[in-house]
């Protein structure tokens, strides 16, 4: 199709996904971190080696223009004239859970796979060819990997079936 795609791979403060999702679908926290680990770690490894660019969710919600002038210069798009929805959308306003990494339990593997993977995701943020923090993410994938391999794919059948539930009720509500 002469496609050439741009992946844009948005790192959002995994405490605040945990508070929002436990808010909106009742999703333990821990569980809520998992899935961020995995959705992070699977969105990261699998653009790598493609155009792709990291803006970190609160900045972009500050400054959408300036988070997103390197993904404006890579792809030679334009923003538009008249960018007033994008303002109105993409505002501070709408952060509805704000929280620091910082404030994570400092003990458990969870906590510390958690830490590791946005402290290196944040990195890619400045320096997206950042070789340390993608030998970090490297690490955490094949540690992740045997954990749950270890536990074995219950926990993920679990989060594929909630998934596919959530996206059938949302299909099934009235718009509006």
């Amino acid at each position: 199709m002469g496609v050439d795609p741009y992946y844009l791979l948005v790192l959002r403060d995994p405490l605040a996904v945990s508070a929002s999702l436990h808010e909106r679908d009742k999703l333990g926290k821990e569980y809520v971190l998992l899935l961020w680990l995995r959705y992070m770690l699977e969105a990261e490894r699998s653009s790598r080696g493609a155009r792709r660019s990291f803006v970190h969710y609160e900045a972009m919600l500050v400054d959408w223009k300036s988070s997103l002038s390197e993904v404006v210069a890579s792809t030679g798009l334009e923003l538009p004239s008249d960018t007033s929805e994008v303002d109105s959308f993409l505002n501070p306003s709408h952060q509805h859970h704000a929280f620091e990494v910082d404030h994570l339990p400092s003990e458990g593997a969870l906590a510390n796979w958690v830490s590791t993977a946005y402290s290196a995701l944040s990195r890619l943020v400045t320096a997206a060819g950042d070789a340390a923090a993608l030998a970090e993410l490297d690490e955490l994938y094949l540690r992740f990997n045997e954990a749950t391999d270890a536990i074995g794919d219950p926990m993920f059948a679990e989060i594929r079936r909630l998934q596919e539930a959530l996206t059938e009720a949302r299909a099934k509500a009235p718009l509006g």
